[in-house]
């Protein structure tokens, strides 16, 4: 006959949050010249939600705007962000939440947006009126004329 104590064990929840690495930040070109978007990727250790708290500025560590969180739990996170100023230092921090509700938050990280473009013509009449001053006259006849055709922008 064989006999055994019964024994039970708890092991402690998980409280460790993901660890988030491989961070790649990337411009987004976008066909409204106005406007500039990003692209934020990254990898986590376990199954986690993507979420970016952001702002603009070169204070670090107040965000005070937020993608939506993306709730799918998953070991590659995309974040994109749009309707971003142009020529604007933005500050970013990821956050990736796991099943357990362990959040993970990095370090901050700063892009600086693309300038807005000029248009070609602009760019044409600009290097023109440094190099013959007359063309600045000519380059309001055809700014006000053309207005409506090209855009614009200085």
């Amino acid at each position: 006959t064989v006999k055994s104590d019964t024994n039970t064990f708890k092991t402690p929840l998980d409280a460790n949050p993901p660890k988030i690495t491989d961070v790649k930040l990337s411009p987004l070109s976008g066909s409204d010249s106005s406007k500039r978007g990003i692209i934020i990727t990254w990898t986590t250790d376990k199954e986690a939600s993507s979420q970016v708290a952001y702002s603009s500025g070169i204070t670090q560590g107040s965000y005070n705007q937020k993608s939506p969180e993306d709730p799918s739990m998953t070991l590659s996170h995309t974040v994109v962000i749009n309707s971003l100023d142009p020529g604007t230092t933005y500050h970013f921090q990821l956050l990736s939440k796991d099943k357990r509700g362990n959040l993970a938050q990095s370090p901050d990280y700063t892009m600086l947006t693309q300038e807005q473009e000029e248009s070609v013509l602009n760019l044409i009449l600009n290097t023109l009126q440094e190099t013959f001053s007359w063309v600045g006259k000519v380059g309001d006849f055809v700014s006000n004329f053309f207005g409506r055709l090209f855009s614009f922008s200085k």
